[in-house]
């Protein structure tokens, strides 16, 4: 399972930070661009109702936090509850509104 970067739920949608924009350019398909949502999650961002720059905000927590724990096959949510609390009540606390 991947998990969704936001929620921590089965991921099925990767999202573009940046917009790859019409003609499928691929220079915008590297990791620091690319980040796993739900289908829900994934709708909101193209809306709008998740910003940008939240978006950014938690795929920087989570890609750092995976980097450095160095377990790909773990839920990175989880991995961070348990070894790390205050850090993922600090990620909790950025949780958009519903």
């Amino acid at each position: 399972m991947i998990p969704s970067e936001v929620s921590g739920l089965r991921a099925t949608d990767i999202h573009h930070i940046d917009p790859r924009g019409m003609g499928g350019s691929k220079t915008k398909d590297y990791i620091e661009n690319l980040i796993a949502l739900t289908r829900d999650e994934h709708d909101k961002a193209e809306s709008g109702k998740i910003s940008k720059e939240q978006i950014k905000e938690y795929h920087t927590v989570f890609i750092n936090y995976f980097r450095l724990n160095k377990r790909p096959y773990m839920n990175g949510v989880a991995l961070m509850k348990l070894q790390n609390p205050k850090l993922y009540l600090h990620y909790l606390t950025m949780k958009f509104d519903e």
